[in-house]
This record gives structure tokens, sequence and C-alpha cells, in this order.
């Protein structure tokens, strides 16, 4: 008989937060913060603006973040990692949530524009609140540090796996002429085309970095200021993870022909000059991308960044949009030919190469279910304690023709 859910008070949700309880959470495979919401649910009887987690950090007077002009200041780490604490066990695994929050907050910016708020998850708390104590702003802000390309930008799917190893199955694509339907005489036997599986293997690995805190700076530093510094790695591990991506947009997943299609500029035009790039090759670079593909993204080094934005439109001929009110404008009907390519600068891109994607099938992300682990122990005999944490991830090519790479230098 399944397991019932016992809906808990604030109160008993609080005292029952325990490394017991977050391993419980783990082997439903679930993050705490989940795991806690599904014993105090945010519903018409908890309809305040905090979820579980946060109510519970307001039922124990846990301050995190400063506004001096408010008179509100974050509480310093021994609130949660005091030793001598009754209820140490509650707090520090409170403290390892609260960690973690601060890391998925910085690696999954929420996006923000003036005005207009966004649909509140569980690292977004309102103003005046024990999670967020500030004073009301006209305009809200998301001062949360995160990467300049964030990978949710580049990936066309999270998938969550058990084990270390991901073995995915995929069908072999036939040739056009054998998937187009054809004209069948009467009686005569109609053309089959047969339908085979092939597999590919994607390795996950472990990611992690530990940070040891002197009892001095547990007494001392304050939750807003050791945020920043979870918020930094976190934004270096995104950026790292992006290098990763670009790698396996070149070279593969490891798997045979997983690359993308590198094509040299001068094929597209020959009067190109490399590295400047000419509107007649950019354009027909845009159209390697084969229906039903679009090009979506670009990731280039800010020199090539430039050199894409100053195209080189040539003596003899332009682009009709250079002249609309002598020519009119063409309004196109794919996709692949519209203006709504985002562009991303980084210095982990390769030199003189530009790597367009299609960002809805080009790449994903596989995390081993469960394996984003903090953990946090003190050591009596140096004073001091230490914070791991670790995740296992791995990407993989979901098309590679989705993926095209331009070479600026042929």
């Amino acid at each position: 008989m399944p397991a019932t859910i016992t809906r808990l008070s604030v109160e008993d949700l609080a005292r029952r937060t325990n490394l017991s309880f977050l391993r419980e959470a783990r082997a439903k495979h679930h993050s705490l913060s989940t795991w806690m919401e599904k014993h105090n649910p945010t519903d018409k009887e908890n309809g305040g603006p905090l979820d579980a987690f946060g109510r519970v950090m307001e039922y124990l007077d846990v301050k995190t973040r400063t506004v001096p002009q408010a008179g509100v200041y974050a509480d310093e780490l021994d609130m949660l990692l005091d030793p001598n604490a009754p209820d140490r066990e509650v707090r520090r695994t409170l403290f390892h949530e609260w960690a973690w929050r601060q890391w998925r907050a910085a690696a999954h910016p929420v996006l923000r524009l003036p005005e207009v708020r966004a649909v509140q998850v569980t690292t977004d708390f309102p103003l005046n609140t024990a999670m967020r104590p500030y004073t009301d702003s006209l305009t809200p802000r998301d001062q949360t540090l995160s990467a300049a390309i964030p990978i949710d930008e580049v990936l066309a799917l999270t998938e969550p796996i058990r084990g270390n190893a991901y073995r995915s199955v995929y069908v072999t694509e036939p040739a056009v002429a054998q998937k187009r339907m054809v004209r069948v005489g009467e009686g005569a036997e109609i053309p089959a085309v047969t339908m085979t599986l092939s597999s590919r293997t994607i390795d996950l690995y472990k990611y992690g970095r530990a940070i040891r805190w002197s009892y001095e700076v547990v007494r001392a530093q304050r939750f807003d200021r050791v945020a920043l510094l979870l918020e930094q790695i976190a934004t270096q591990a995104e950026i790292d993870k992006l290098a990763t991506i670009l790698d396996i947009m070149q070279n593969g997943d490891g798997n045979p022909n997983t690359g993308g299609t590198v094509t040299n500029m001068t094929s597209l035009d020959a009067a190109a000059t490399p590295p400047n790039v000419t509107a007649k090759a950019y354009l027909a670079f845009k159209q390697l991308f084969l229906n039903p593909y679009v090009l979506t993204h670009i990731l280039v080094k800010p020199a090539d960044s430039l050199a894409l934005q100053l195209l080189t439109l040539g003596n003899n001929n332009n682009p009709v949009a250079t002249f609309p009110a002598l020519l009119g404008s063409l309004t196109p009907i794919n996709r692949s030919l519209r203006d709504a390519v985002r562009l991303g600068e980084t210095t982990d891109a390769p030199t003189s190469k530009i790597i367009g994607f299609d960002s809805r099938r080009a790449v994903g992300r596989l995390v081993e279910e469960g394996s984003d682990v903090e953990e946090t122990d003190n050591f009596i005999t140096n004073q001091t304690w230490v914070t791991t944490m670790t995740q296992n991830e791995g990407f993989q090519v979901l098309e590679e023709r989705g993926i095209q790479i331009l070479n600026l230098l042929a």
C-alpha cells in the first residue's frame, strides 16, 4: 500500500526537517524545498507569499538579506550552523537547502522586466518578508549574479536519469526520397521504408567544489555575503558548462558523427575576404539549416561577433531591405529567413568560427536524479566547517543537423 504524506503544520515541519527528512527527499528524487512543500503545501490555508521552506525559515526568524535603510540586517551563519543549538540538526539541514537555492537561483535566473513581475518560484520571494526583507520599490530588481549566457538559453531539454551512464535510442532516418509518398498503380505493391534503431551512450561526470569556513567566518559573516560567494561559484560552473557544450557542438558528444557540420565561408561567397563576413555568406549560412531546422542562436568570440554585426555588403549586390522605399519589402515565410537570431559572445567559442544552432533540438542536458548533494560538517580539531556541493551531469547532441559551423578563415 503506498505511503501517505501527512500534512504538517509549519511548527511540526520545522521540527521534522532534519537529515533523515533530507534523505527521504533524496530517495524520492525531490529537492528538500519540494519535499517540504508536499508536507505543507501552499494553498488556501497557506496562501501567503512564501513556500514551505520560506515559512519554516520565517518561523525560525532567520533573515538572509540586509537592507540598512530599513534597519534590517541578515543573520550570521551561526544562526543555522551553531553546533550548540538544541535544534542544530534541523538548522543545518535548512542550511543545506538554502545553499542549493542560492546555487539554483544563479544557474537558472528568472527573467525580470520593468513593471512586470515574473511567476513566483521557490527562489523568488516577495518584498518585506523574512526571506527578502526589502522595503518596497516601484521597479522590481533581480540582483542575483548569473552567467552572461545562461545554460537554459542554449539547451533544448534537461532530462533526469538514474545511474551514471545514459544509453539513448535513435531512429536512423531514411533518405528524403524514401520518405516521400509516391504514386502507386492499381494492384501494385506499395513501396515500404524500413526504420532501424541505433544507440548512443553518454557518460555523466561528477562536478563539485568544497568550501571551508572557519568558526570565525561562521560567527561573523552574514547570509547575504555568503550567498554572493555561492552565486559566484554557481555562475562560474555555468560558464564552464557552456564551454563543454561548445566543445561537443564542434567535436560531438563521444558518439560518431555527432559534431556540427563545418562550412567554409568562401564556399558560400567566393568574393569574401576572410575573416570579414559578407552579407551573402551570412544569408547563405542561415539557409544551411534545412527544413524543419532553423537558426535560432549564434555563439562566437567577441571579435567575431563584431565582424558579424558589421557585415560587408559588397559592391554589386545589396539586400532588398536596403532600399525599402524604392523596392518595397519582402516578408519571409520560412522562419530561418527572419531576423530573430540570438547572439551570444563568449571567449570559450572557437576563433574565427560562427557556431549556429537550433536551440530546440541541438543539445540536451542529462542530470542524475538525486545527485545534487550538499553536505556540511564541522571539524573540531581545526575549528572549521566544510561545505561540499556536487552534481552529476552530462550533455548530448540531440540532432547534429541542428548545428552548423561557419569557418571564417577559408
